[in-house]
């Protein structure tokens, strides 16, 4: 899925779809009728619809320039408002529970199982990210796929009880680790699934760390 440009989000729905809602809501920008016209996919049900992969942006404000600089400024200088640093803190956990559903879901489409429900997955992921990286959390995630596995071809188990199976398998391999002080080394990004956009904006230019927020934990508050 890595291409020339970097993909906007995750593909998990909750959080690829929330940015550019609130942009469009806050008036800040929309997607541009001189867009091509592949941007904007038929809907069945009449609606409209629109590819965020392709639709061009316009920009809303009345000087657009004056306001990119201003926010560069702010940004720069890290002369934020009020609270901005706890929402930043909250937007790294959100892209970080999605960047680890989207490999949750790669890696058992790999191994033919079903993906965890997602109240049950994302529960797992605001645990172990308590503590451990995103990189930390795919090798957590890839271990339990793979005992999940196992464990299916093994036992003939139904794929409702291979989704729980690996759930319980990831908590209990985060529990022990922690009990135990063990080292958790992490993995890199799946090469299917390169660096968003997303990771990009709020790291390199907001944290100003990079790729380290990839391999470090969130800090608490």
């Amino acid at each position: 899925m890595s291409n020339e440009h970097p993909r906007f989000a995750p593909f998990q729905l909750d959080f690829s779809n929330s940015i550019p809602l609130i942009v469009i809501s806050s008036q800040l920008a929309a997607p541009s009728p001189d867009s091509p016209l592949e941007a904007f996919p038929d809907d069945t049900a009449g609606n409209l619809s629109w590819s965020q992969e392709r639709v061009h942006w316009q920009l809303l404000m009345q000087d657009p320039p004056a306001f990119i600089y201003a926010l560069e400024q702010i940004i720069t200088k890290r002369t934020w408002p009020h609270g901005w640093i706890a929402e930043l803190t909250d937007v790294w956990l959100e892209l970080a529970i999605a960047e680890c559903v989207e490999f949750c879901i790669v890696s058992a489409f790999k191994k033919g199982l079903p993906t965890p429900c997602d109240v049950a997955l994302t529960a797992l992921l605001k645990n172990l990210l308590l503590d451990y990286s995103v990189s930390q959390v795919f090798e957590l995630l890839g271990a339990s796929i793979d005992d999940a596995a196992d464990f299916t071809e093994r036992k003939y188990i139904s794929q409702q009880r291979a989704e729980s199976f690996m759930v319980g398998a990831c908590q209990r391999r985060a529990d022990l680790a922690r009990a135990e002080g063990a080292t958790i080394r992490g993995l890199p990004r799946d090469p299917m699934l390169g660096r968003t956009q997303a990771s990009h904006v709020l790291h390199d230019v907001f944290f100003g760390h990079g790729e380290a927020g990839f391999f470090s934990a969130i800090p608490r508050a």
